[in-house]
């Protein structure tokens, strides 16, 4: 009996997701460049990833979380993406000017901070290690070189 109710719903048993809605929302859009589009889509992605561990985001539907990265991630990649913003509630029905997605917005700024910090951080930090290797790899060579020039003498 379990296996016909699984075959009939195409084995699909969970709900929708915020990155499903990113996916739909994003692909509707018209006239995006597709690389400020692909960026918006990437930073939406990472936004909703820490938004889901936080209860009070875990209060609104996932369209609503995935609405409101969005607007955050087009704000932050490219200004211009937000002259969408009406067609983008008009796909959702959401109106941004609601007052639980304005301190949606708020909580999703602040990770737009953390995301963008840590980023920037584990660049850092690959710099650091690579100019580290660098220096390594200097250090390696003039230890060799300095080797050689002993054992010519």
């Amino acid at each position: 009996m379990e296996i016909e109710i699984l075959q009939s719903l195409g084995w699909k048993l969970s709900g929708p997701t915020p990155h499903d809605f990113i996916d739909y929302f994003l692909e509707a859009m018209p006239g995006v460049d597709g690389t400020s589009l692909d960026l918006a889509k990437r930073l939406s992605k990472a936004l909703v990833e820490p938004a889901m561990t936080k209860y009070t985001t875990l209060l609104h539907y996932p369209s609503e979380i995935a609405f409101v990265s969005i607007c955050c991630a087009m704000y932050h990649v490219d200004t211009s993406l937000m002259n969408n913003l009406p067609f983008l509630q008009m796909i959702s029905g959401l109106d941004f000017r609601h007052g639980s997605l304005r301190l949606l917005y708020g909580t999703m700024i602040c990770l737009v901070r953390e995301v963008t910090y840590d980023v920037n951080n584990r660049a850092a930090a690959a710099f650091c290690n690579l100019q580290e290797s660098e220096e390594t790899e200097s250090s390696l060579a003039r230890t060799l070189s300095q080797r050689s020039i002993m054992e010519d003498i």
